[in-house]
């Protein structure tokens, strides 16, 4: 008879029934996945790629009663439990060898109360869920250093931000929150319920239950002056004596984080990332003592065509601000970044700019301006790569890929039809593949092509060049126009 082999909380090893697992699987509306299955390994998978612990349970839960009933579920059993917010923590706490993990990756929804300015995340969230829903109503709270830390960990053990100097840590902005206790009882903890356990949550760290919603104070932030500034490591003892000095004047609404870095080709760097939340005149007056400082180095310059807010309306019921805006995030980005950065740029440094599906190709479905942008964005290269070459000695490159399922291209909400039929119908007929678009920015910033700036290159399997399909119908054999009712005439 079989089972499942658990290391209990005591540091035996059980066999617990496959009977008891099917009535634990039954009583979920999520999933469980044992070693056996084919997904889990990838769900074990955690940002620290060196942490490789093997869970006997990873149940990936749908809500709180699923959390519940996990929690039940490992009391009765004697069963070690990890927590799986985001899966950031460098010591690898969101999985456990032969215990349980509960997956709360499922569970990533935010509700945003724009007259109160709050927010309310559920525990498998990250930061980039949070940032995307409050931004819409020009809010945000102190939400750790990149997008993709989970909002459980960051909040549980203190919270260090961009917005702290002026908003404080994350956990000061912590107004309620939603959570499982190891009695398997479900609370709602704040300063007047539960207040010993509301101040244990508040930096403490993890082990007093499983968070299944966080409710956080909002506060109004954009826009904001923000980049990294990069110096060679040979300047880094006095550029972070520099830094120190800075900061001990520096408004509240400046955050500053500053270290030592290695390039991905390899360069060792001192590195400054500064965020100043406010106008961007003050910011700039703010920052140029920072940026006044020591003598910049930067090779590489990568931007990226963003969508525009209108991108899936057609261009005829295009608003005016959502063409400008098309304009702006896509095409003039290119132009704020390469007057900002490329005087910090050294000799011969690369300007890449990715886009996709270039502008002489109509895609409907995909329209907002887009259209527009891409052209201006390609026209732009030209110009830039003259200006900035003879401003800074740097070369300005564009790539326009053809169609492949990334994240920012799942916008479109086409783009599998896209990529099918481009494979079908490209001189090479085969799926467009993420490397291939990597492989051609490569070149494009190495020395190989120290003779090539001012392009459009096209990374698209020859799509751009053909002028039909060829091996899809255009149109099915019943919509077509007989030869008789057809306004072109017959040859």
């Amino acid at each position: 008879m079989g089972g499942v082999s658990i290391t209990t909380t005591g540091g035996t090893e059980i066999m617990i029934k496959e009977e008891a697992i099917g009535v634990f699987r039954a009583s979920l509306r999520g999933d469980i996945l044992e070693p056996r299955d084919a997904q889990y390994d990838d769900s074990r998978k955690i940002w620290n790629g060196m942490i490789d612990k093997r869970p006997a349970l990873i149940v990936r839960c749908a809500g709180v009663s699923d959390v519940l009933q996990c929690v039940r579920f490992a009391r009765s059993h004697q069963v070690p439990v990890a927590v799986r917010g985001g899966g950031h923590n460098v010591a690898g706490y969101a999985m456990c060898n032969g215990g349980m993990v509960i997956d709360l990756a499922r569970m990533r929804s935010v509700q945003v109360d724009p007259v109160r300015r709050t927010a309310r995340a559920e525990g498998g969230a990250i930061w980039a869920d949070v940032d995307h829903e409050t931004q819409a109503f020009g809010l945000a709270t102190t939400g750790g250093t990149v997008s993709d830390t989970g909002i459980g960990g960051l909040t549980l053990g203190g919270g260090f931000g961009w917005l702290m100097g002026k908003h404080g840590l994350t956990c000061d902005n912590l107004l309620s929150l939603d959570m499982v206790t190891a009695d398997g009882q479900f609370r709602t903890v704040r300063a007047t319920e539960h207040p010993d356990l509301f101040w244990a949550v508040r930096g403490g760290g993890g082990n007093f239950g499983v968070v299944t919603a966080f409710e956080y104070q909002l506060h109004p932030v954009g826009p904001v002056v923000a980049g990294m500034l990069l110096y060679p490591v040979a300047q880094a003892k006095s550029i972070l004596a520099h830094c120190c000095d800075f900061l001990r004047t520096a408004p509240e609404e400046l955050g500053v984080v500053a270290g030592l870095l290695t390039s991905p080709e390899g360069a060792q760097l001192c590195g400054v990332v500064v965020c100043y939340n406010g106008p961007q005149a003050a910011g700039e007056r703010v920052l140029q003592p920072l940026r006044a400082f020591g003598t910049p180095s930067l090779d590489i310059l990568v931007h990226s065509l963003a969508n525009s807010p209108e991108v899936k309306k057609p261009l005829l019921e295009t608003s005016r601000g959502g063409y400008l805006a098309a304009v702006s995030v896509s095409a003039y980005s290119l132009v704020a970044l390469t007057r900002r950065l490329g005087p910090m740029m050294r000799r011969g440094g690369a300007v890449v700019s990715l886009t996709y599906m270039a502008s002489e190709r109509a895609i409907p479905g995909y329209g907002g301006g887009m259209s527009s942008a891409k052209a201006a964005l390609e026209s732009d290269t030209r110009t830039l790569a003259f200006e900035a070459g003879r401003a800074w000695r740097i070369r300005v490159n564009t790539i326009s890929a053809g169609p492949f399922a990334s994240r920012a291209a799942s916008a479109i909400g086409i783009i599998d039809r896209m990529v099918a039929y481009c494979a079908a119908n490209s001189p090479l007929p085969e799926a467009l593949q993420a490397m291939d678009v990597g492989h051609a920015a490569a070149f494009l910033c190495s020395p190989l092509a120290a003779g090539i700036t001012g392009t459009t290159l096209y990374v698209d399997k020859g799509y751009h060049s053909m002028g039909m399909a060829v091996d899809t119908a255009v149109q099915s054999p019943e919509s077509r126009v007989p030869p008789s009712q057809s306004p072109i005439p017959n040859p």
